[in-house]
């Protein structure tokens, strides 16, 4: 069913007469202080509605790069930049006005490859990457406090070498988006960077239970811990519970459902608001599906066997 059409919007636009680098925003957050960022293809911008970017981060001020791929807050209030060249972390003193703190990692710190492509944080406060050569672990307090990053290739069991989307699950487990092995599941211990701490053990979800796509880009989670995947192919609805743990698509939509197109390419084009709606981002517009619009299918008809 179609919904109504949406009430008038408010909508503020900031180009280059704003201050904005760059007109490619691959990335947007607002974060817990109510600020708004803006990862562009020419930095890191801060925007607020008077001024529109009032400040502007990027190689001069220590990332390892210009073009932003992701954002993530942290628990603790970090903001967490993903970029071509690594990531940074920008930490802020509320107690005083001023530039953030700002710390990088690259390849020479621990990272398997240059480019970070998604950033999350595990239930035990340890920040992952993913990334175009694998995934990577960042924890400032570890049992090694000569090491504070610890990387997973092919070398390490991990079965996809190019990573897009990552995924702390509200159960605890970490999911990856990643091209040609689609959808990954790991347990994260407690100090990955601990020298006795296991091995992490890959789960792998695709063909098999639905997902048949090249690449999955992003996942996110619904209220009842539930996927959606963004992909190659559109968009999965995916219970990785069905079937005794082994998972199953609920629901798989593409061009002929109404999406404006079957490939939704990047890891940030997907979100989920309060109200439970889907909101996927492509080229040619956005597509909005609202759970809450579904008619219920209808009772099969009576029958009544006259004669065997």
């Amino acid at each position: 069913r179609r919904a109504a059409p949406c009430p008038p919007a408010v909508v503020y636009r900031w180009g280059a007469e704003r201050g904005r680098p760059s007109s490619e925003v691959p990335e947007v957050l607002r974060d817990r202080r109510g600020r708004l960022w803006g990862g562009t293809a020419r930095g890191l911008c801060l925007f607020d509605a008077a001024h529109g970017c009032s400040a502007v981060y990027g190689e001069e001020q220590g990332l390892p790069g210009s073009y932003v791929l992701d954002l993530f807050e942290a628990k603790t209030g970090d903001l967490w930049v993903g970029l071509l060249g690594g990531a940074s972390r920008l930490r802020f003193d509320d107690a005083r006005a001023g530039a953030p703190e700002v710390s990088t990692l690259r390849v020479a710190d621990g990272l398997p490859a240059e480019q970070v492509q998604a950033i999350a944080e595990d239930e035990h406060g340890t920040i992952w990457l993913a990334g175009s050569g694998g995934l990577a672990a960042f924890r400032e307090t570890t049992a090694d406090a000569a090491r504070r990053v610890r990387a997973w290739t092919a070398a390490q069991g991990l079965p996809s070498g190019s990573l897009y989307g990552l995924l702390a699950g509200s159960d605890g487990e970490m999911w990856i988006g990643a091209a040609g092995s689609g959808l990954l599941r790991f347990r994260p211990p407690a100090d990955p960077l601990a020298p006795s701490a296991p091995p992490l053990a890959f789960t792998h979800f695709g063909r098999e239970q639905g997902i048949d796509a090249r690449a999955v880009f992003a996942v996110r989670e619904d209220g009842r811990g539930r996927l959606w995947l963004t992909t190659n192919a559109g968009i999965y609805h995916f219970d990785p519970r069905a079937h005794g743990g082994r998972g199953a698509v609920l629901r798989h939509f593409d061009r002929s459902s109404g999406l404006i197109s079957n490939d939704v390419s990047t890891g940030n084009s997907i979100a989920l608001d309060d109200q439970g709606r889907v909101w996927a981002g492509f080229s040619g517009g956005t597509t909005c599906f609202d759970p809450a619009l579904e008619e219920a299918p209808l009772p099969p008809p009576p029958t009544s066997i006259d004669r065997v």
